[in-house]
């Protein structure tokens, strides 16, 4: 914050629930809990937010912004279609990822408006699965590289963080070393999205993939949400004829039971805070 003006620290919803799937009361109390949670960690308010898988849809960004959310980050296989600079129209990707150098607006089905930052694909996938962490010279040249590509101003991308040292052993040491090439060299400036986002706020909107059956998109089903809910056909690999069919009548036994105890719950306290006054 004092190098910059803003924090590097992102919010998080509270537990990892797969927000698009949340009955919009839970939705909005995951949030609420994430951005006290983070209040209560950094003392001061949370500018972004960083969603369970990147699960999301246009009910979650109405939360987000009722929340005081200004951005999140997303997969750019997320954005269905973007707005066209010198034309203003959106114009669809056709399969294409998002742009990765700008952030754009989202907006949700109140009206109501947040900022997107999508990451660059061909980055996150040589840290998550091509062993970049290994070498953080060769890593070095890797941004070096898509630097004279593109010419863009901003490089940026999302991985899982068990990346860093689990998957990847060494992997935090080779991030670590990473940073210090990049505050020694001239090559580049560090920088953070709240920060970036303050000088070069988005102008252009964004509309995401609806995801299967309209329920909203993450970054690890290409389906959208459905791996949370039904056999969609993600897996990592398993033993033949292993399959997700169980996952419907888990989360319908779940929720279920979930509706019960709101029920209990709300009638409870009714009583027990009438019986108080």
């Amino acid at each position: 914050i004092r190098r910059l003006g803003h924090g590097n620290a992102m919010a998080q919803s509270f537990n990892h629930t797969i927000l698009p799937l949340d009955k919009i009361e839970d939705a909005r109390l995951q949030i609420m809990w994430g951005v006290e949670d983070f209040i209560a960690r950094y003392g001061r308010e949370p500018e972004g937010m960083w969603l369970p898988e990147a699960g999301i849809n246009e009910k979650v960004i109405d939360i987000l912004a009722e929340a005081g959310i200004k951005f999140v980050v997303l997969s750019p296989w997320q954005c269905n279609c973007v707005e066209n600079p010198d034309t203003h129209q959106m114009e669809s990707l056709q399969g294409k990822p998002a742009p990765y150098s700008q952030s754009y607006i989202l907006t949700g089905e109140k009206g109501r408006e947040i900022s997107a930052f999508f990451y660059h694909p061909g980055l996150a996938e040589g840290i998550s699965f091509g062993h970049a962490l290994r070498d953080a010279d060769s890593l070095y040249q890797t941004l070096v590289n898509i630097r004279n590509a593109d010419g863009r101003p901003l490089i940026h991308t999302a991985t899982d963080g068990e990346i860093y040292g689990h998957h990847e052993p060494f992997g935090d040491m080779a991030l670590a070393a990473l940073i210090r090439k990049v505050t020694e060299r001239g090559d580049f400036e560090l920088t953070n999205y709240a920060t970036y986002l303050s000088s070069h706020p988005a102008r252009l909107h964004a509309q995401l993939h609806k995801g299967e059956e309209g329920k909203g998109t993450s970054w690890s089903c290409s389906h959208g949400v459905s791996r949370w809910y039904k056999d969609c056909g993600c897996h990592t690999g398993g033993e033949e004829g292993w399959n997700q069919a169980w996952r419907t009548p888990l989360r319908n036994a779940l929720r279920n039971l979930g509706d019960k105890l709101d029920a209990v719950f709300s009638k409870r306290i009714k009583e027990i805070l009438m019986r108080k006054a």
